[in-house]
């Protein structure tokens, strides 16, 4: 329903005052610039509402013809976004073709990684052999040297004498039992219920005697060939004397009721291992962490190139061009980071907004799982692409806690269609400027 001045949206007739009181809405024309809809009441109100001036057609006043000026921002904005449409579709094809190179780039380095991957699997399964056997070897060492340690020091104990039945006829004189040791006492006791001296058996110092005789006689076999010698301090013979010493038999007890170990007749031997860059078992364990860590990253890496080739590169796989590449935006007090097929990140700080989940239903990209939010969701960030001249971030905004939306131009995300269809836009603009005595503008 058009009048001369006008529509009148939702009434059969043409737009008058009549549409004011009715719910009717005034519909601007505005050509040069953008239609435009008002409520009723605003017509022939004394303001000038419409850049044509076409709502106040009841001549109380004149409104001038402004559409052509304030127009003008926005065809040259729709002139600019043609010129980078048509950009944009042309740089597609490069992007197309770097994606396929990308795409035989990956899948040659895949194929180069067999070789050596199989190469250092195959030394950490010799490196995991050998140094089982040289560990299997430490243990059943440490496991053949503690005994021997260990059963010198149980044999040099006395057992207390067991009492004999018999009660003595002439019991001895009062002792001083407080200042008595326990073999003391015992060779009291039995000298006192025998009443016969040698009936206590040998004293202390005859049984050391005795043991040291025969720990020199065995004790090189049982500690082993490299075993320290007796002038060295250590080892089984001097650990023997030390033990029959006063001195050493109260560091003995104080030991034994510490469940402390006397390890000084290995200090030599560990000493010596460690001289010239430790024994031979510390280094197969270093080789051995260094192939595993090798492997583990030729592994990671082949991982890494086998999922790139599944991935969902959008049409003509064109998005795969983008693998590798990250793009930063600087807003407000942040930097974000988008990283295609990998990850997004807020700056500074890290703050991972997700990592890469794939394209969306709308062509757009997804990442999600980000660091989580103080008693709420995971971050996520959600990017819608659009045609571009460049590949570059524009916006992020946040518009639910931890929800984020970004806007990223590409060349990768221009069609035909979209390039023709915002040239059209964009010539009919300046097209209506001429149709009114205007300066039409160069596309």
């Amino acid at each position: 329903m058009r009048s001369g001045l006008g529509w009148c949206a939702h009434l059969a007739f043409p737009g008058t005052s009549a549409c004011a009181g009715v719910g009717g809405q005034f519909y601007c024309e505005n050509k040069g610039h953008s239609p435009e809809l008002l409520f009723s009441s605003r017509v022939n109100d004394g303001v000038c509402d419409c850049c044509d001036g076409s709502d106040e057609y009841s001549g109380r006043i004149t409104c001038a013809n402004s559409c052509l000026e304030t127009g003008r921002a926005a065809r040259e904005e729709l002139s600019a976004q043609a010129k980078a449409h048509e950009a944009g579709l042309s740089a597609r094809d490069a992007m197309v073709a770097e994606a396929r190179e990308n795409g035989e780039r990956t899948r040659r380095e895949l194929a180069e990684l067999e070789a050596p991957l199989a190469e250092k699997e195959a030394r950490l399964a010799a490196l995991t052999e050998r140094k089982a056997v040289a560990e299997a070897a430490a243990a059943a060492a440490a496991a053949a040297a503690k005994p021997a340690v260990e059963e010198v020091p149980a044999d040099l104990s006395l057992a207390e004498p067991a009492q004999p039945a018999a009660q003595p006829e002439h019991p001895a004189a009062p002792v001083d039992e407080a200042a008595e040791t326990e073999e003391e006492r015992g060779r009291r006791i039995a000298r006192q219920w025998t009443n016969d001296a040698d009936a206590a058996g040998p004293t202390p110092e005859e049984v050391g005697r005795a043991k040291l005789a025969s720990v020199a006689h065995h004790g090189d076999a049982a500690a082993g060939a490299n075993a320290p010698a007796e002038g060295e301090g250590s080892g089984l013979l001097a650990k023997a004397k030390r033990w029959l010493s006063p001195s050493g038999a109260e560091e003995k007890r104080r030991r034994d009721a510490a469940g402390e170990e006397d390890n000084s007749s290995s200090e030599g031997a560990a000493g010596q291992e460690g001289e010239g860059g430790g024994s031979e078992l510390d280094r197969l364990i270093r080789e051995h962490a260094e192939a595993q860590r090798e492997v583990e990253e030729l592994k990671a890496r082949r991982d890494e190139l086998a999922a790139l080739l599944e991935e969902d590169g959008g049409p003509d796989g064109v998005f795969l061009s983008l693998a590798g590449k990250c793009f930063e935006l600087p807003q407000d007090q942040y930097t974000y980071k988008m990283c295609p097929f990998a990850q997004a990140s807020q700056e500074p700080g890290g703050t991972s907004l997700g990592k890469w989940a794939g394209l969306t239903s709308g062509g757009g990209f997804s990442f999600t799982e980000g660091l989580g939010c103080w008693n709420g969701p995971a971050r996520s960030l959600t990017v819608d692409v659009v045609c571009g001249a460049d590949s570059a971030m524009q916006k992020v905004e946040e518009p639910n806690r931890c929800s984020y939306r970004a806007v990223f131009a590409t060349p990768a995300a221009c069609t035909q269609e979209l390039a023709l269809a915002s040239k059209a836009a964009a010539e009919a603009a300046w097209a209506i400027v001429g149709e009114l005595g205007g300066t039409h503008s160069e596309l």
